[in-house]
């Protein structure tokens, strides 16, 4: 076969195909030329196609690929070539030119390179490899590299984005939130003034200040004024009759009828004592132990003060807790206040303290 004979051939190959392979010399490819503008005239060249010969290419790409997939993969010579079969019928065809226009580019480069018209060639390899599938799809031959700028500018993008939300987010950025200064709540179920306004005991306790001391006064006062009285009587009485009968009939010495008067004394001091304290004339003290969940058990709690003589009332709040309060006298003797301090220690343990 001689060579004018091959040029109709490799012009049919090379207006299907990109790149015609010719094993031992060389390969013909087609080279994209983008638009430019001439030097004298400053006219525009508009993208054009330029047939080249390229000599570095003198080896067979898919000899060399199966001889990489056995050594390398470890694949076998038949699954070799089926998956170079498979893979070069994937590789669309390319029409760039058609052949009629090929021929005399194809005479002028046998003629430019001296080595192709003195051989003859029984085989021509044409294989579209070396090609990425994206612009075989698209139709078209890629210009060339892409500009680097492309990237520069979304790296800058990115670390300017990364910026402003670094400013957005930062402590020291924008208003800063006032610092907490709102002291820890006490875990002891004591009456604190928010409490005492909301239940209205606060001025039941100023006026408690003004009226003990009255209270007190007033009640040793009468106290030693009615044992007074019933001394004087009962030496009056022991002067006359050394020896009296009871009400049963049988005698009693003045000693034992002068205990059994100073008790009935004592018991209507007290009772008296309790009328003067009354609510009413604010001479008593309430003392609100604490406000709890409804599930605390203060009917133990109450059962225990009412036990010893003072009043406890559980109100129910619009909250749904419990208040626990106790209506105590001007002057609680120390046993409540041993009782009271129990109780509180128990409820730390027992029971939740509502913040109000």
């Amino acid at each position: 076969m001689s060579t004018p004979n091959l040029l109709p051939l490799m012009a049919e190959i090379l207006e299907r195909y990109p790149r015609l392979i010719v094993p031992g010399l060389g390969a013909f490819e087609w080279q994209y030329q983008s638009a430019s503008l001439e030097n004298k005239g400053q006219l525009l060249l508009p993208p054009s196609y330029s047939l080249v010969f390229n000599p570095d290419l003198r080896e067979d790409p898919l000899q060399l690929l199966e001889n990489k997939l056995v050594q390398k993969e470890f694949l076998a010579a038949t699954e070799a070539q089926k998956t170079i079969e498979q893979f070069v019928a994937q590789q669309a065809p390319l029409p760039i030119m058609a052949k009629e226009g090929l021929l005399p580019t194809l005479e002028a480069t046998f003629k430019e390179q001296a080595v192709l018209a003195q051989n003859h060639y029984p085989e021509i390899n044409c294989q579209p490899i070396l090609r990425k599938k994206s612009y075989l799809e698209k139709g078209v031959i890629l210009e060339g590299r892409k500009k680097k700028t492309a990237k520069r500018w979304y790296a800058m993008a990115a670390l300017g984005l990364l910026l402003a939300t670094g400013l957005a987010t930062a402590p020291w950025w924008g208003p800063q939130p006032e610092a907490n200064t709102t002291p820890m709540p006490s875990i002891l179920p004591l009456v604190t003034e928010q409490q005492e306004t909301y239940f209205g005991l606060i001025q039941m306790q100023r006026q408690q200040l003004k009226n003990e001391m009255a209270s007190q006064a007033l009640a040793e006062a009468e106290a030693q004024g009615q044992m007074g009285i019933a001394l004087e009587e009962n030496i009056a009485e022991e002067q006359t009759s050394p020896r009296q009968k009871n009400s049963a009939g049988s005698l009693s010495s003045p000693l034992a009828q002068e205990e059994k008067e100073e008790e009935v004394v004592a018991e209507k001091t007290a009772k008296e004592f309790q009328e003067e304290i009354s609510p009413k004339h604010l001479d008593q003290k309430i003392v609100v132990i604490g406000v709890f969940k409804e599930d605390f058990n203060t009917e133990r709690n109450k059962a225990q003060l009412e036990a010893m003589g003072y009043k406890v009332q559980v109100k129910k709040l619009y909250t749904g807790l419990d208040r626990v309060a106790a209506l105590l006298p001007a002057h609680p003797h120390s046993r409540f206040e041993q009782e009271l301090s129990r109780i509180r220690q128990e409820v730390i343990a027992q029971a939740w303290v509502a913040e109000e």
